[in-house]
């Protein structure tokens, strides 16, 4: 009977993802601006995203299991439908196994504020119609989000309320009410504009942000060190990280240990019209731990640029990064003292690449995907701390052969594996759909080589099936769910003691059609496997 399993992977991950929204099902005007996924607490995905179906833009929603399958309605679950456009989101989980989801909203009509929501498991949105995160005088955006580990979340972000673009940050609690000022708490007031600020959690009760900053004239790296409580550690409008000849920008984060953070920026202080990369470990106290004014990746004739920086368990950071003289992506091993262990290209086909992504795989190593630099063809590769590679060919596995397709974010899939998601245009009517890939531990999609026969003793009886199905399967419980022909879950049930009596219904408790379904039955241990179902009058 595993030979079903076989059947229903291959309408679940078919070899460039599953569409996960089609817009042509609407009309041949609706586009997607941009999307995010974030994980579940089921080895799952949220995707969220906006588009235009409506004729404005709105937010939208998608939770999809670990087999691909669309958990929710199929055009995706309506987050946001205010009037005017919401748009730009960034999604983190709860937690608690739902997600946050914060955007750029002008439902005022006269400026662009910025609105959350948070949904749970079965798509119920838990804070109305939206909660405001700021939606003062001028505009704020250039959001960023990170939990507060209590189910709400802390936000910063660019705002122009006054003469020039500040920064501001507010912290949402669970039931979605500002815990501080409702206008936000100012992080820097400074002369001069900032711009695009980042954040991270330090720990649980601390946090970091640092932004882009024009106060004297070229653009410098500022930052502040902040508590729940709003508090501020560092130099009131924050704390100058790196402030060189030329231009300082588009910093990263990420925090190490708790004692430290280690920053990666793009840097003119060589050559004022190219941009080499650089790195700098920091401690709370925003003191610089390595060579003073910053270490670097790489430099040389023209750009490097795209940094994307991660850690493995041994404290080591990797870091990612687009090479324009070369045009590859290039992936870096870096140990805490700021030695680069290795550097190599990721990328080695004779083609343009860039826009790295990155996510930790299980052997202390990288899964790092990157794109064609003209929207064609998306490849990854998996490599442990001595940069060998996983997967074959060793140039990279397709994770998506369509072309003019762009990449949005990936995620872990806490198996060694990966989720991505990513769109494809239409270039005859300029429309787009969006798609998520998994990606295994393996370099492959689908989880035929996954799922194991391992449930015994197991028996389903009878099948064909009437009314009822009896299973004895000598579990302490066990998890049915019954997937259609499309892949589509239509029924859930939980048994325990050993043995059940399940009489088949959907969950408005009506007797399903007939036909033919598949039977997932998993463990509590997690191991599972399919059987075909025949429902008869």
């Amino acid at each position: 009977m595993m030979y079903a399993i076989l059947l229903i992977l291959l309408n679940i991950w078919p070899s460039n993802g599953v569409l996960v929204y089609n817009p042509f099902d609407y009309d041949e005007t609706s586009s997607e601006l941009i999307a995010y996924i974030a994980p579940d607490s089921a080895n799952g995905v949220y995707y969220t995203w906006s588009d235009n179906r409506s004729g404005t833009y709105n937010v939208y929603a998608q939770h999809i299991d670990s087999a691909g399958i669309l958990l929710w309605h199929p055009e995706g679950i309506i987050i946001s439908n205010a009037p005017k456009h919401q748009f730009l989101l960034k999604s983190i989980p709860d937690g608690v196994g739902g997600i946050i989801t914060a955007w750029v909203d002008s439902r005022t009509g006269t400026d662009y504020d910025l609105f959350g929501q948070r949904i749970n498991e079965q798509g119920t949105l838990l804070w109305g119609l939206g909660t405001p995160i700021s939606a003062v005088s001028g505009s704020q955006y250039a959001c960023d989000i990170v939990t507060n580990h209590h189910q709400g979340f802390i936000a910063v972000w660019e705002d122009s309320r006054n003469a020039t673009r500040d920064i501001y940050m507010q912290h949402i609690d669970s039931t979605g009410a500002p815990n501080w000022n409702p206008a936000g708490i100012p992080l820097c007031l400074s002369n001069g504009s900032q711009h695009r600020p980042t954040c991270i959690n330090i720990n649980d009760t601390h946090y970091i942000a640092v932004w882009e900053d024009l106060r004297d004239g070229n653009y410098d790296i500022y930052g502040q060190l902040f508590d729940l409580a709003g508090n501020v550690y560092w130099s009131t409008n924050g704390l100058q990280l790196i402030g060189l000849g030329g231009h300082q920008f588009e910093p990263e984060i990420i925090s190490s240990n708790d004692s430290f953070f280690l920053m990666i920026w793009q840097d003119s202080r060589n050559v004022p019209t190219n941009t080499d990369l650089y790195m700098q470990l920091f401690d709370l106290h925003g003191n610089q731990q390595w060579t003073a004014g910053g270490v670097q990746i790489a430099g040389g004739r023209e750009t490097q640029r795209d940094g994307y920086i991660i850690m493995n368990e041994l404290n080591q950071f990797f870091i990612g990064y687009h090479d324009t003289p070369t045009m590859d992506v290039r992936c870096c091993l870096v140990d805490t003292s700021g030695t680069i262990l290795w550097n190599i290209p990721t990328s080695t086909g004779s083609w343009l690449y860039h826009q790295p992504r990155m996510v930790r795989n299980d052997s202390n190593g990288v899964i790092i995907q990157w794109s064609g630099a003209n929207n064609e063809n998306i490849f990854a590769q998996s490599y442990d701390n001595s940069h060998n590679a996983h997967w074959f060919p060793l140039e990279g596995i397709p994770v998506c052969l369509l072309d003019n397709n762009e990449p949005f974010n990936i995620a872990t899939d806490r198996h060694s594996g990966f989720y991505t998601s990513f769109r494809v245009t239409d270039t005859l009517v300029y429309d787009f759909d969006i798609h998520l890939q998994r990606i295994y531990h393996d370099g492959t999609p689908g989880i035929t080589n996954h799922y194991a026969t391992v449930l015994s003793p197991l028996v389903i009886y009878p099948n064909p099936v009437k009314n009822c199905i009896f299973i004895d399967h000598g579990n302490s419980s066990i998890y049915l769910k019954l997937y259609d022909v499309s892949g589509r879950r239509v029924a859930e049930y939980t048994s325990q003691n050993g043995s059940c009596r399940w009489n088949i219904k959907d969950p408005a408790d009506l007797k399903l059609a007939a036909g033919v379904y598949f039977l997932e039955v998993q463990s509590d241990n997690n191991t599972a496997e399919v059987h075909k179902i025949v429902i008869v009058k």
